[in-house]
């Protein structure tokens, strides 16, 4: 039996407007996200993965509706909040939310961290009363593995890695389905990265969440997903099982970036030399015609140029952007 897609996305785009009319340049419009569809199913977790500035944030923002798309369809448990107006978008606030890349940014200094994490309670359940949402809370703070004193303490007291634990908790106060996990252990040291890690595996299988992991750290996203999505430039270039993407990239993106992952041997990942990519990254103001990905390809022809592929989107065939993709792994 096929299950259904908890979030499905279609050609999602989110433009920013930049300038004025009084300025030199005028106003120009910022192409962050680029008709990107995907899906992802209950339970996984999907790695959205990219060269910074490649709109992973910005989608991740548009998917949980803290940015107004403008475009496309968000279908989140089968109804479509792309277009819901706040008062209709806040029930189901309840079922998504989202963990920020900078666990201090995020909570506010001013208030110990019992309020900061009973705040989506008292938003979303002010009915249970103080000492129901004081028991929530303590179950919550139990459950990232903080001590019950911690409540009384404000952010500045505790570390990056406690801190994102304190973030974790209050994005699970009002029990969610979907957790956006906005780049959560890049600002943390490597150990401190492993804990969490392993907090939000064991916090899955325990509450039967589904994740979207947003990350740069190729390694990480090979650790903790069962699917990856490649962006570049605002848009999808590849899709698949991880495990069979990094084994057989067949984006030459995806390849190039799988190649400056470190691997202890070399020889049994199959890898080859390292591959760097020339030129810098086009602007998303102007963004090259046809294939995003052509200023900097080894492999660009001229209908590269002038020709855009498309990613056809499914949950469960693989999918490539790429008008010549690479046939064996890792091929030169």
């Amino acid at each position: 039996m096929t299950v259904a897609p908890l979030l499905i996305a279609k050609n999602v785009s989110k433009c920013f407007t930049v300038g004025s009319r009084f300025s030199a340049g005028g106003v120009k419009v910022v192409h962050a996200v680029d008709d990107v569809s995907l899906e992802v199913r209950p339970g996984e977790t999907l790695g959205l993965v990219g060269e910074s500035g490649c709109g992973k944030s910005t989608l991740g923002r548009c998917l949980t509706r803290l940015y107004e798309v403008s475009g496309g369809e968000i279908l989140f448990e089968s109804e479509d909040i792309a277009r819901k107006t706040t008062a209709q978008l806040r029930p189901m606030r309840q079922r998504m939310q989202m963990v920020f890349q900078d666990p201090y940014a995020s909570l506010n200094p001013r208030r110990r961290v019992g309020d900061i994490i009973a705040e989506p309670l008292r938003v979303h359940h002010a009915d249970r009363g103080t000492a129901k949402i004081a028991a929530r809370v303590r179950e919550l703070i139990d459950l990232v593995g903080l001590a019950p004193d911690h409540i009384e303490r404000y952010p500045h007291e505790f570390s990056g890695g406690q801190r994102q634990r304190i973030g974790i908790a209050r994005a699970l106060a009002l029990e969610p389905k979907l957790l956006v996990l906005d780049e959560p252990v890049s600002a943390l040291d490597v150990s401190v990265q492993a804990q969490i890690v392993n907090l939000l595996a064991d916090l899955q299988e325990r509450l039967a969440l589904t994740y979207i992991f947003i990350a740069h750290d190729l390694s990480v996203v090979r650790q903790v997903s069962n699917r990856v999505a490649v962006m570049y430039l605002g848009s999808i270039v590849e899709t698949g099982d991880t495990e069979q993407v990094f084994r057989a990239p067949q984006h030459p993106y995806t390849q190039a970036l799988i190649s400056a992952v470190p691997v202890a041997d070399v020889r049994r990942d199959g890898r080859t030399a390292r591959i760097v990519l020339t030129g810098d990254v086009p602007s998303p103001i102007n963004p090259p015609s046809g294939c995003r990905f052509h200023t900097r390809c080894r492999f660009a022809q001229d209908s590269c140029k002038t020709e855009r592929p498309l990613l056809t989107a499914s949950s469960t065939v693989r999918a490539v952007a790429c008008h010549f993709p690479l046939a064996t792994p890792n091929s030169a």
